[in-house]
């Protein structure tokens, strides 16, 4: 195993899915898997439960490229093996949760945290002006125009290209195309409604 930083692979030796994972020392990344996994502890439910059936011998350990540019090219591993949808990632975009489908028991653990943050939100009014004012500056620091996110959407509509892939082209990150696709932004055109 190597001490160095670089993209690896959880592989289920029986069923062929994989976990695609980055970090600046692979052993010790590896390591940590491993015994989170036998404590039955591991953050990644699905891949837990695929150990709890299979057991931690049907699973290898491959180490797919030794890179500093972990995000990048975690990303485009995620892609390549489509580990989001046919593996065991949980979410679809490297180093973000954006896009993970919460279970049940997941949500109702996050819960109180989200209220805790709730009671330290500004008053409403300022909240008010605050939103009121971006809906009038919606274009100030982005990266991209609405006719290119509309690019963005049709070319992965096409589904010959990947949320990496797109970032690379538009020089954006893959959480921002993520969320144009899916229409978190940039929903509507928003020089149609500005005053004069």
């Amino acid at each position: 195993m190597t001490e160095r930083s670089g993209i690896y692979a959880i592989k289920n030796r029986l069923s062929g899915k994989v976990y695609v994972g980055s970090a600046m020392n692979i052993s010790k990344r590896w390591s940590r898997h491993k015994k989170d996994l036998v404590e039955k502890k591991h953050l990644n439910t699905h891949l837990q439960a695929a150990v709890n059936k299979y057991g931690l011998a049907s699973f290898a350990f491959i180490v797919l490229e030794l890179t500093t540019d972990l995000i990048v090219r975690e990303q485009y591993w995620i892609d390549v093996f489509d580990s989001y949808k046919r593996g065991y990632n949980l979410c679809p975009i490297a180093r973000s949760s954006r896009g993970r489908r919460w279970s049940n028991k997941e949500r109702e653990r996050r819960l109180p945290l989200a209220k805790r943050f709730n009671e330290r939100v500004q008053s409403p009014e300022a909240k008010f002006s605050r939103t009121a004012k971006r809906r009038f500056d919606r274009t100030l620091g982005q990266k991209i125009t609405f006719s290119i996110a509309t690019q963005i959407r049709e070319e992965y509509a096409s589904g010959t290209v990947t949320y990496g892939w797109l970032a690379g082209k538009y020089g954006i990150s893959p959480v921002t195309v993520f969320d144009v696709v899916k229409f978190k932004t940039w929903r509507t055109d928003p020089n149609e409604n500005l005053p004069n």
